[in-house]
């Protein structure tokens, strides 16, 4: 496995975005709207890491209260695997929890499942690109 990306959440992602935008010195990434997921998101893509943005849709968004209470900041960190199932049922085994039973659909049509953080001690999320 490898990083793929890692999340900063965020109360304003027009303002983070065009903060971030200057600091890696990169134009503004388009801003998606997932209303399956509860987020609006964008990503930059640096030489060597990918940094997603994301901010909450409203209250009921998974990170509504992670935003409501730190303001924002490093959200979860993301691995990129090649056989999302298998990951899973690996961590199953080791004593790992997940938060759903089953991978769900994210950014850019990737399959995501997210590691309960009190597992390792952050938020951790399993990332299967889509299939070229």
């Amino acid at each position: 496995m490898r990083v793929h990306h890692l999340a900063i959440a965020c109360a304003d992602i027009i303002q983070s975005r065009d903060l971030w935008s200057k600091l890696l010195n990169i134009a503004p990434p388009e801003i998606h709207t997932l209303e399956d997921r509860g987020v609006k998101a964008c990503a930059f893509d640096t030489s060597n890491l990918r940094i997603e943005l994301v901010q909450p849709l409203d209250e009921n968004s998974p990170i509504a209260k992670f935003v409501k209470e730190r303001g924002g900041g490093l959200h979860h960190v993301a691995l990129e695997t090649s056989d999302i199932e298998k990951e899973m049922n690996r961590g199953i085994t080791s004593g790992f929890k997940f938060l759903g039973d089953k991978p769900l659909v994210g950014f850019e049509n990737t399959k995501v499942i997210f590691m309960h953080p009190k597992s390792v001690g952050v938020l951790v999320e399993f990332v299967e690109p889509p299939k070229k």
